[in-house]
C-alpha cells in the first residue's frame, strides 16, 4: 500500500506503459512536471484522497488512452484543450469536485468508449457532439441543464438522473399527478439530497481510511505495446451485451470478461443474465460500485489451490471446474459470475471474487464454512468455496438456479415475458422470503444483508421463492462491505440509520427494512429506486407511502392490476393489511419490528 504525497514523486521513467496504483492512500495534488510518458497509455490513480486542479501537463501525453481519477477531491474546471490525445477512449472522473462546464472538447475524441462525470457539480449543457462509439455513459448527480442530446437518448434515464434537475429528455411528458404538488418521477434514488450526498461523501471517506490498513494494490508496467494490443483484440471477440457469449474454460471465460470490461468498458449486465444467476444478479441499475471498468479479477491459466464442498454428494476436483465450460453470466460490486457446466452435466454458478475486496484466506475460509452449513428451503445455499495460491483467487460456488429474478416479473416492461403476478402469488412470495430471513435472523443471527429484487429467484410453476447472495458480508473487508452498502443505496435498499454511521454494516433491523421495501414493491409494482418530487423536496418510496396513508389514500399505493377485478373488495382489505405491516417495518431502527414477528403478521392473513 503506497501512503505517499504524490506529488514528492519526481520521476516514473520514460517508458512507462501502464501506471495502475488505484485503492491507496496517496495524497497531495498533481504535479504540473512530470516525465514525459511517451508510451504511456493507462492512467489509473482512483480512490485515494487527491486534491486540487488538474494539470495542464496531461495534454502531454500523446499515447494516453484510459484514465481514471474516480473517487479523489480534485476540483476545478477542465480547462479547453485538457487533453491533446485523440486516441482517449475511457475517461472517469466521477466521485470529485469538478466545477464549471460539461467539457466540450470531448466530443473530438472518436475512439471514445467510456464517459463517467458523474458525482461532480458540473452546469450547463451536454454537447450533441459526442461521438456515437461511447458504449458507457454517466453524468448523474451533477447540475446540468438544457436537454438530453438526442445521439444520447439511447442511454437509460439512470446515466442522467438523480441529479441534473433541470435535465429533461427530448420527449419528455409531464408526470401523472397522484396529488398536490406530488408527481412520481422518473428518477432513480431513494434518499433525499443531502442525505444522499453526506453518505456517499462518508462512505468514501471511510473507504479510504480503510484502505490504508485493508487493500494491497500493484502497478503494473507493460514490456511492449504490441503484447497489450494483442490482448485488447482477443478481448473484443468476449463482448458482454451480446446475447451469445462462447464459452470456454473457468478461468478463460472470466479472464476474457475482465479484459472485456477493462479495455472495452461495457454494460455491466446485459440481456437476461439475471434470469438464471444463482449468485449475484446484475442491478438493473447501474452505480459506481456495480462497475464492471472497477473490477480487478486476476484469473490464473488453472485452479490450483484448495477447493472445499459442503455436500457429499457433490464431487469434483479443482481440475474439473477449471476445464469445466463456462460463460460469464452477470457482473456485480462483488466480483464476476459464471455459468459452469461439470463432466456429470451438473450446473454450477461460481462467483470470482474481485480483488481487494475478501477477507484473508484463514479468516475467509472460516467464514465460508459458517455459510455454507445454512440450508433452508427458500435459499440457495452455498456448496463450497475455492482459495488459490494467491491471496486474491476465491471463489464461491452455488447450483445454478435457471430461473428468472423478482425484478423481471415487477419491472419488466415487455409483457411478453412474464406474466403478471397475481395478489395471491405476491403474498407467497413475500411469506417465502420473510421465512426465509425468519430462519437466517433466529437460527444464525445473521443477516441476508444484501436483500433486492434481483436476488429473488422465482421458480415456477409453484412461484416459489429462492434467496441468493445471502450473507456475503461477512466474507468481505470493510472496504467491500461499504461498496456492498453503496450499491444498495442507491437501488433504494438502504435504511435511514446509516446514513448517521461512518462505517454502516448489515444487520437484522437493516434486514427488516430492506424486506419492506421489497414488500412495497410487490404491493405497488414500482421500482424501490424511484422517488417521489414533492416541491421543493424528494422522497424515497417509502416516505411517499407514509404520507399517502396518513393522508387515507392508501388506494393510491397499490398495483392497479391487483385492485383491477371484478370483485375489489377481498384484495382492498388484503392489501390494506399488508400495508400497515409494512408501515411499521419502517419505522426508526429501534422501534422497527424483528422478522420473527413480521413473519407472524404476514402468516396470520386469511
Amino acid at each position: 500500500m503506497f501512503t505517499e504525497n504524490i506529488s514528492k514523486i519526481q520521476s516514473w521513467g520514460n517508458y512507462v506503459d501502464v501506471i495502475a496504483v488505484s485503492s491507496n492512500a496517496l495524497t497531495g495534488a498533481l504535479l504540473n512536471q512530470t516525465t514525459q510518458f511517451l508510451r504511456l497509455t493507462s492512467l489509473k490513480i482512483s480512490n485515494n484522497s487527491l486534491e486540487g486542479v488538474l494539470p495542464p501537463v496531461l495534454r502531454t501525453y500523446p499515447e494516453l488512452k484510459d484514465i481514471d481519477f474516480s473517487l479523489n477531491q480534485l476540483n476545478g474546471s477542465f480547462l479547453p484543450s485538457l487533453f491533446n490525445s485523440t486516441k482517449l477512449t475511457n475517461i472517469n472522473f466521477s466521485f470529485n469536485n469538478f466545477t464549471g462546464n460539461f467539457p466540450p472538447e470531448l466530443g473530438k475524441f472518436e475512439s471514445m468508449v467510456h464517459l463517467d462525470l458523474s458525482n461532480n457539480h458540473l452546469e450547463g449543457d451536454i454537447p450533441d457532439d459526442l461521438p456515437g462509439t461511447v458504449r458507457e455513459f454517466n453524468v448523474s448527480y451533477n447540475n446540468l441543464s438544457g436537454v438530453v442530446p438526442e445521439n444520447l437518448e439511447r442511454f437509460p434515464d439512470s446515466a442522467f438522473h438523480p441529479g441534473n434537475f433541470l435535465l429533461t429528455h427530448q420527449n419528455e411528458a409531464s408526470s401523472p399527478k397522484i396529488g398536490p404538488n406530488i408527481s412520481f418521477g422518473r428518477h432513480r434514488s431513494r434518499m433525499k439530497s443531502a442525505d444522499r450526498a453526506a453518505l456517499i461523501a462518508c462512505l468514501v471517506a471511510a473507504a479510504s481510511v480503510i484502505a490504508l490498513l485493508t487493500l494491497m494494490i500493484y502497478c503494473r508496467i507493460h514490456r511492449a505495446r504490441g503484447e497489450k494490443a494483442t490482448s485488447k483484440d482477443s478481448s473484443v471477440k468476449n463482448n458482454l451485451s451480446s446475447s451469445q457469449i462462447e464459452s470456454s474454460s473457468l478461468p478463460q471465460a472470466i479472464s476474457s470478461a475482465i479484459r472485456g470490461s477493462k479495455d472495452q468498458n461495457l454494460p455491466e449486465s446485459t440481456s437476461k443474465s439475471v434470469l438464471s444467476s444463482a449468485g449475484t444478479s446484475p442491478s438493473t441499475i447501474q452505480h459506481l460500485s456495480e462497475n464492471p471498468s472497477a473490477l480487478k479479477v486476476c484469473s490464473p491459466d488453472k485452479l490450483a489451490g484448495d477447493l472445499h464442498l459442503f455436500d457429499e454428494s457433490l464431487k469434483f476436483a479443482a481440475e474439473e471446474l477449471s476445464s469445466a465450460p463456462a460463460e460469464v453470466i452477470g457482473m456485480s460490486c462483488h466480483g464476476t459470475l459464471n455459468k459452469a457446466v461439470l463432466d456429470s452435466g451438473h450446473v454450477l454458478a461460481v462467483k470470482w471474487l474481485k480483488e481487494g475486496i475478501a477477507k484473508g484466506r484463514k479468516e475467509f475460509a472460516r467464514e465460508a464454512k459458517k455459510l455454507g452449513n445454512i440450508r433452508h428451503p427458500n435459499l440457495v445455499s452455498l456448496q463450497g468455496f475455492y482459495r488459490g495460491p494467491q491471496e486474491h483467487e476465491k471463489l464461491i460456488i452455488s447450483n445454478y438456479i435457471n430461473a428468472p429474478c423478482l425484478a423481471l416479473y415487477l419491472h419488466e416492461t415487455d409483457p411478453r415475458m412474464l406474466p403478471p403476478l397475481s395478489l395471491h402469488e405476491r403474498i407467497k412470495i413475500a411469506l417465502d422470503v420473510a421465512r426465509c430471513l425468519t430462519y437466517l435472523h433466529t437460527k444464525s443471527a445473521i443477516p441476508h444483508g444484501n436483500l433486492k429484487t434481483t436476488n429473488i429467484l422465482i421458480e415456477i410453476p409453484n412461484i416459489n421463492a429462492l434467496l441468493n447472495d445471502y450473507s456475503l458480508h461477512r466474507l468481505l473487508t470493510s472496504y467491500g462491505i461499504a461498496e456492498q452498502v453503496l450499491n444498495a443505496g442507491a437501488l433504494g435498499y438502504m435504511p435511514p440509520e446509516f446514513t448517521s454511521t461512518s462505517k454502516p454494516c448489515p444487520s437484522l433491523k437493516s434486514d427488516v427494512y430492506a424486506f419492506v421495501v421489497i414488500l412495497l414493491e410487490l404491493l405497488m409494482g414500482k421500482n424501490s429506486a424511484e422517488i417521489v418530487r414533492c416541491e421543493p423536496e424528494v422522497m424515497d418510496l417509502t416516505e411517499w407511502v407514509r404520507l399517502l396513508a396518513a393522508g387515507n389514500r392508501s388506494i393510491e399505493c397499490f398495483d392497479q392490476q391487483i385492485i383491477e377485478t371484478r370483485n375489489t373488495e377481498r384484495p382492498l382489505k388484503i392489501l390494506d393489511t399488508v400495508l400497515q405491516i409494512a408501515l411499521k417495518c419502517i419505522l426508526p431502527a429501534a422501534e422497527r419490528p424483528d422478522m420473527k414477528m413480521v413473519f407472524e403478521d404476514l402468516s396470520s392473513i386469511g
